[in-house]
């Protein structure tokens, strides 16, 4: 049974181990396809996000970062500075327009609103754990059960959120609130956006006339199930060995994710282990 916290509008589910977390995914991707079917209205992806404690917010690296909410055009500002940098090292060139452009078209309700460089660039920064804006998620249910497992402490509880923007019905809001933009999937970026699948969210709300960075937590409180709906799943850290294990035989690991040589030690350790 799938439980309404009081913290905010999420649901729960409980999950005891690798069977019934497939169960799960499977029955819900089948109630949503019964509503798809029946109405012929749009139902997005699932995306699925994991976090190595269950008592951890859902907030993006520039909330841990910042605390507050945060201005769009500061953050412009910010990008605009590091970006020589990242390009001498990365020796790409990242184009985009300057701070003077970008109040134009920054943001708009659709979602479109960034310049496509500068979301390449912004999603570059994110996978290499620059202060972002952007909330990760991937569209694989096992992908995001590595990321929750592989740091996770067995005495802990794991959580793995699934995000569905559309559930059969438009998205609509009101003026001042806050709104949650999906932005993915096929972009010039790093390659970590690939290997894992990505997909990436970010929550803005207008406040005199300006555009801020603010807590998805936030826009789920709207109370509306036909969008952003959020679903907890929670799941015992003492899984974490069997689960992995299951998962490294899927070829999802530590390596096959990020790619590096450091990563391809700690999945050659893991092996040697179990």
């Amino acid at each position: 049974m799938l439980i309404l916290t009081s913290e905010y509008h999420m649901e729960t589910k409980d999950i005891s181990n690798w069977q019934d977390y497939e169960l799960f995914i499977e029955e819900l991707r089948n109630s949503l396809n019964l509503i798809k079917n029946s109405s012929g209205s749009y139902v997005s992806d699932l995306f699925f996000r994991g976090q190595s404690n269950s008592n951890w917010k859902l907030e993006t690296t520039l909330e841990r970062f910042h605390g507050n909410e945060t201005e769009l055009s500061d953050y412009c500002s910010l990008l605009l500075r590091v970006k020589p940098a990242i390009e001498c090292f990365t020796e790409k060139e990242f184009k985009f327009a300057y701070e003077n452009e970008l109040e134009e078209d920054f943001h708009t309700r659709d979602g479109r609103g960034f310049r496509i460089g500068q979301f390449e660039f912004m999603s570059h920064l994110r996978h290499q754990g620059f202060p972002s804006p952007l909330l990760d998620w991937t569209l694989s249910p096992y992908v995001a059960l590595f990321f929750a497992f592989n740091n996770a402490n067995e005495n802990d509880s794991i959580a793995v959120f699934i995000y569905i923007e559309h559930c059969g019905s438009g998205k609509g809001g009101v003026v001042g609130a806050p709104e949650i933009i999906n932005r993915g999937r096929y972009i010039n970026t790093h390659k970590r956006h690939f290997l894992q699948q990505s997909e990436y969210t970010y929550c803005v709300r207008k406040r005199d006339d300006e555009w801020f960075y603010c807590s998805h937590e936030e826009a789920f409180n709207n109370g509306r199930t036909s969008q952003d709906r959020l679903i907890k799943v929670i799941i015992p850290g003492s899984e974490k060995q069997i689960i992995l294990k299951k998962l490294d035989e899927m070829n999802i690991n530590a390596y096959s994710l990020f790619g590096t040589e450091e990563c391809l030690m700690q999945t050659l350790a893991f092996r040697e282990k179990r």
